[in-house]
């Protein structure tokens, strides 16, 4: 059952994975390409850097010609002192169009029904309230940013275990042993995490309209007046740590 459940939320991740991908294709395919050829050339730096350093470390020491390995490591700092700013600016740009999208397609989905009956519905608002990214204070754009820093990641550490495995295999299996247990028990902990997010949207929604009325103006008065400001605190307290 534990074998299934873990093979359940890889599958779960590699799903949303590309789900995330095809939803920046469909809200800006020049931005989305862009980022990914962006993510995958700084995921390819600190591999290239340590075999171009390699060469020309190697290349001194035997009196080789160095020109090679010397204009890699140059051009390779240079591309990434452009790069940077760039992937930047092109995630940042994602972020804000794929979250306009998403709020575009939450309104139309609202005021499409007749009536206004869906609107009380509480799982309904728990849902509205996910999409947003309320639960997680993260907007669904955000995953343009946060997502490449996962793949150049992912990339630099492949290619850093090929490089280590040419060498001493031994240590690239004992490396790679020991990630993928770190990655297990982290993985699990967020997935844990998730789930608990998610499953008690309403509580947290509670806590947050709570926390709303105590720090906006809008119900100062009546906060007041009623001497619920500890009240207000105790029980977004209690509700953020159930």
């Amino acid at each position: 059952m534990r074998q299934n459940g873990a093979v359940g939320r890889g599958w779960g991740a590699r799903v949303a994975s590309t789900r995330l991908l095809r939803l920046f294709y469909a809200t800006d395919r020049r931005l989305t390409v862009a980022l990914v050829a962006m993510t995958v050339a700084r995921g390819l730096f600190f591999p290239i850097l340590t075999l171009a350093s390699g060469a020309l470390v190697g290349a001194l020491r035997d009196g080789r010609p160095v020109a090679v390995p010397l204009t890699v490591v140059i051009t390779a700092f240079a591309v990434r002192r452009i790069l940077d700013p760039l992937l930047a600016q092109v995630s940042s740009l994602l972020t804000r169009r794929v979250d306009e999208e998403l709020i575009t397609r939450t309104m139309r989905e609202l005021i499409a029904p007749v009536g206004m009956a869906h609107m009380e519905d509480p799982d309904l608002r728990d849902r509205v309230t996910q999409a947003q990214g309320a639960v997680t204070a993260v907007s669904p754009g955000e995953a343009a940013t946060r997502m490449p820093t996962v793949w150049v990641d992912w990339i630099q550490g492949t290619l850093a275990l090929a490089i280590v495995g040419r060498s001493y295999p031994l240590l690239a299996v004992a490396l790679l042993a020991s990630y993928l247990v770190a990655y297990r028990i982290a993985r699990k902990h967020w997935h844990e995490v998730t789930l608990v997010l998610y499953h008690r949207t309403d509580d947290l929604r509670r806590s947050y309209y709570l926390r709303t009325l105590a720090l906006t103006g809008d119900a100062a008065k009546e906060t007041r007046v009623f001497g619920l400001g500890s009240w207000l605190v105790d029980e977004n307290r209690s509700g953020w740590l159930a």
